[in-house]
């Protein structure tokens, strides 16, 4: 059972340093990676995602290492998965705008569609694809009816319950068995259900091509915050990739986001302290131009929502990534229940819970 991660480690920051740093830092931190890795056996998953990127970065530079000839074929690996994943994505898009589903990506297709230089860079297990909570049934719907198929577990334990699980979840994994995986959202963040914060996120979308599909995906102020609030949960994968998304987003996108409205929303959010953690890693680690107004000093101090997550997540973190949720992290799901507007649906979610376990007993 692999453990669950919160920070890289210094083996992976010299990892991040050799896929985003300049000179001979770049080559230096994968020289100094490199002996530490055992090229013939396995490689955490999380650092083989972010080989590619590192395969760019030191060809661009003009590096000469041993390892540049195996970099190059994970690139080419990878290279055909985005290939795959760019027309699936696109045919998933069709279907819902053919029935009128407004749809919306996120996370990795739409950050490789949009600002990485090539898509092969920006590697992913899956699609997440993002729809209002008033079109989420009907698209599960619809691409149940083109072979995608729900988690069996997940689908099992909210049969009969499809609005509780639209209120107590934000999205549920499908599996095709020619096409692979789509994380379909219905809301954008585990901390935005009941804010109003997918409102936003829909009003000011911003448009991307995947191949000829036009589609669309979170603002980059949106991107930004999502990338960092996502990074900065417990995960089975070591936690690099949310760093290099969140550097091209700095990079590329800068000018267009709004630090007024970033900062609006960690804190609505109660993820403000997180988001400050995350911008001043990027500033202070990894050198990434996070501009002044950015970060407000002191920086914030952890909300008791945020607080309480924090203890949840130290006691996950010692414990399988497959184990089952602790009281704590079912408080943690409660009180961001009560955060937001959709504590008005908790006296039915009672009733219905009490009512199951009743017949259980």
């Amino acid at each position: 059972m692999s453990s669950l991660y919160l920070w890289p480690d210094a083996a992976e920051r010299l990892l991040l340093h050799a896929a985003l740093d300049e000179g001979d830092s770049a080559t230096k931190a994968f020289t100094r990676w490199s002996a530490g890795i055992d090229w013939d056996g396995d490689i955490e998953g999380g650092s083989f995602r972010m080989l590619p990127l590192v395969h760019a970065n030191l060809s661009r530079l003009g590096a000469k290492h041993p390892m540049m000839g195996r970099l190059a074929g994970v690139y080419r690996y990878h290279w055909c998965a985005a290939q795959t994943h760019l027309r699936h994505g696109a045919d998933v898009l069709a279907r819902l705008k053919a029935a009128s589903v407004p749809v919306m990506l996120s996370k990795g297709l739409a950050l490789a569609a949009s600002i990485y230089p090539g898509p092969a860079l920006r590697p992913m297990s899956d699609i997440d694809l993002l729809v209002s909570p008033s079109h989420a049934l009907q698209a599960l719907d619809l691409l149940a009816a083109a072979g995608w198929v729900e988690d069996q577990a997940a689908a099992r334990q909210w049969q009969g319950r499809r609005e509780d699980m639209l209120i107590l979840t934000i999205g549920s994994n499908m599996h095709h068995p020619d096409a692979g995986e789509i994380d379909l959202h219905w809301t954008l963040m585990h901390e935005s259900g009941g804010t109003g914060l997918d409102e936003a996120v829909w009003a000011s979308a911003a448009p991307l091509m995947i191949g000829a599909q036009p589609a669309l995906s979170p603002s980059p102020s949106f991107m930004l915050l999502h990338v960092i609030a996502h990074g900065l949960r417990p995960n089975a994968l070591s936690p690099l990739r949310w760093v290099a998304d969140a550097a091209m987003v700095l990079r590329h996108q800068a000018k267009a986001i709004d630090w007024a409205l970033f900062h609006h929303w960690a804190d609505k959010l109660s993820v403000r302290h997180r988001a400050a953690q995350g911008l001043a890693y990027l500033r202070d680690e990894m050198h990434l131009p996070v501009p002044a107004q950015a970060l407000p000093k002191p920086l914030p101090a952890p909300g008791w929502l945020e607080r309480l997550e924090d203890r949840s997540w130290q006691t996950k973190l010692n414990r399988p990534a497959s184990a089952p949720p602790t009281s704590l992290e079912r408080s943690v799901q409660l009180a961001r229940l009560m955060a937001g507007a959709n504590r008005t649906a908790l006296p039915r979610l009672a009733l219905g819970w009490l009512g199951r376990r009743g017949q259980r007993a």
